[in-house]
């Protein structure tokens, strides 16, 4: 569940989680954007939300929140996925995504920029880590 202010850009080369269950299935770096200059992060809390307390650059009166994402069916052509967005780890809002495989990106275009780039995340790294290896 990345913070809500995070932009995942690439896959760590030396991940710190090497064996753990990620939210966007790889450990990512990539932009945090809590600021009006965004800055390089590959903070534990970027990649795993509710950073509020442990971030000292989350603002102190922002909401407590993290972002999920499942996968609700594969295709040859398309994931299909469901977007939650959390907060106090409870659901607060709730969305299908659509990624299509051979386009490589979002069918939406409405999305919030943070959440599209943590939705193509998850998808390619699924694709890469748990499709690849199912086909393997």
């Amino acid at each position: 569940m990345p913070c809500p202010y995070f932009e995942p850009l690439e896959p760590l080369a030396e991940p710190s989680f090497c064996n753990a269950r990620l939210p966007l299935i790889e450990q990512y770096g990539g932009l945090c954007h809590v600021c009006a200059e965004p800055f390089r992060s590959a903070e534990t809390c970027c990649n795993h939300g509710y950073a509020r307390g442990h971030c000292e650059r989350f603002p102190s009166e922002g909401r407590n929140a993290a972002h999920r994402f499942s996968l609700l069916s594969q295709g040859p052509e398309e994931l299909e996925l469901l977007f939650i967005d959390e907060e106090e780890y409870a659901p607060a809002f709730t969305r299908q995504l659509h990624f299509s495989v051979s386009g490589n990106c979002l069918s939406e275009d409405d999305v919030d920029f943070c959440i599209a780039a943590q939705a193509l995340a998850f998808c390619r790294s699924y694709l890469r880590k748990v499709a690849g290896a199912a086909g393997a």
